[in-house]
């Protein structure tokens, strides 16, 4: 099943059609009714934040966004064409902002991370402090120090 996304702009007063077909790996890319280009997924494309091509349409730079959360967002000139512009209590659409928003999102994500991680040693060291026998965890540590690991590098991924 494939799945399409479409988006009208009106630059330099010429009205124009994008199209975004999304098939199993790829996303292909239409405007005005034209092979433009194809757009692989990459490797763990949801862990790297995602999906960010910038193309040159009509003489503008454009953005083909895809977000970790699958959302698909097509910029032209830094404006999203995704929303409605007659919407005036709407947050700010332009690319820039968007980027800073999902940044600052993972930063706190990361944040919360480290206050999670800093608990479960707590947590660890007390009971070990109190005198529980700690070695019939064996199976737990190795979970917890793998957890522990990826979560450090989430961590410093989105600082």
């Amino acid at each position: 099943m494939i799945k399409e996304y479409s988006w009208s702009v009106t630059v330099d007063g010429g009205p124009h059609e994008i199209l975004c077909q999304v098939m199993n790996n790829k996303y292909v890319l239409w405007v005005d009714d034209k092979f433009e280009k194809t757009i692989y997924r990459k490797s763990f494309q949801l862990a790297r934040g995602g999906l960010d091509e910038t193309l040159e349409l009509w003489g503008k730079t454009c953005h083909f966004v895809v977000w970790p959360s699958e959302k698909v967002e097509f910029f032209v000139d830094g404006r999203s064409l995704n929303v409605q512009e007659d919407d005036e209590n709407a947050l700010d659409t332009s690319y820039e902002a968007t980027v800073y928003r999902f940044r600052q999102k993972m930063r706190r994500c990361s944040w919360g991370m480290a206050v999670l991680m800093t608990l479960i040693c707590i947590c660890f060291g007390v009971i070990a402090w109190r005198g529980v026998d700690i070695l019939r965890w064996k199976e737990y540590i190795a979970v917890v120090l793998f957890v522990l690991g990826f979560s450090v590098i989430g961590i410093f991924r989105w600082r």
